[in-house]
């Protein structure tokens, strides 16, 4: 069997209005290697699944399809649709985003064809917001490294998930802990970056949508922050106190303003 250069490993819940843009962004990539659309459909509530299954109904080839009988969260449904990726790149792309320059994977696989210190590589996004009152932005208006290190992955979070692709050994096998982490994206940046750097390139070259429905908008906010909490501690655990002193402001910058949403939140009760 010829070698699978790259993977698209695709999530999505719940894109009904979304994904078809996703997956005509994938297939209209140009590149001399071959390539799949590997699509994790986490039990959606909506007809995500139906445009999904015509899509592989017509490239059965290019596409595979895995649906949940249940849904399992976006982390179990990462590490499940990563296991079916057979490309030694992996880009990824969730059900609500999509690409704009048909050269993007060709782009990135000579990137790390020639690069080899770095393991993975990202660009510039524009960013939309679905039907919210705010006009469009670029992720990244300021000037950028070229490279990015742990330290800096760390920090901060910078990389928009639709913009990656990396080296498919770098992260296999996750690590245990890697399914009770909130927002797989920023952990997987930081498993990632122990094994190289992170490549910029300084190119727009995809679309990050923000909606209504999205993963940032979806749950109590005090739910978001102790998540977002316990993932810093397992960060933290993981790179064996590392940075340490980065997490632990972190730790209690998301503290602080746990603290902050229960007091405006018993303010507002008892003033009713």
């Amino acid at each position: 069997m010829k070698e699978m250069k790259v993977s698209v490993l695709m999530i999505t819940y719940n894109h009904e209005k979304f994904i078809a843009q996703a997956i005509d962004s994938v297939l209209e990539q140009k590149a001399n290697f071959d390539y799949e659309i590997v699509i994790g459909e986490d039990c959606s509530t909506d007809k995500t699944y139906g445009v999904c299954e015509e899509y592989m109904k017509r490239f059965p080839k290019k596409i595979k399809l895995l649906r949940n009988k249940n849904n399992i969260g976006m982390q179990k449904n990462f590490t499940q649709t990563f296991n079916a990726c057979r490309g030694a790149y992996v880009a990824f792309l969730e059900g609500d985003d999509y690409w704009v320059d048909d050269k993007k994977l060709q782009k990135q696989v000579d990137y790390l064809d020639k690069d080899l210190k770095s393991s993975a590589c990202f660009h510039n996004a524009r960013i939309v917001y679905e039907g919210l009152d705010k006009k469009e932005d670029l992720f990244h208006k300021n000037a950028m490294k070229r490279y990015y290190d742990l330290k800096d992955i760390v920090s901060r979070f910078f990389i928009p998930s639709c913009s990656i692709m990396f080296r498919r050994e770098c992260v296999w096998p996750f690590p245990g802990w890697f399914e009770k982490a909130y927002l797989c994206d920023w952990v997987l940046h930081i498993l990632l970056a122990k094994r190289g750097y992170y490549g910029y390139m300084n190119e727009i070259m995809a679309t990050y949508r923000i909606h209504k429905k999205g993963i940032l908008s979806t749950g109590s906010r005090d739910d978001i922050m102790k998540k977002s909490i316990a993932t810093l501690k397992l960060v933290k655990g993981y790179l064996k106190f590392r940075y340490r002193c980065i997490i632990n402001i972190k730790i209690l910058f998301g503290y602080c303003s746990l603290y902050k949403y229960y007091l405006t939140n018993m303010f507002k009760r008892n003033a009713k």
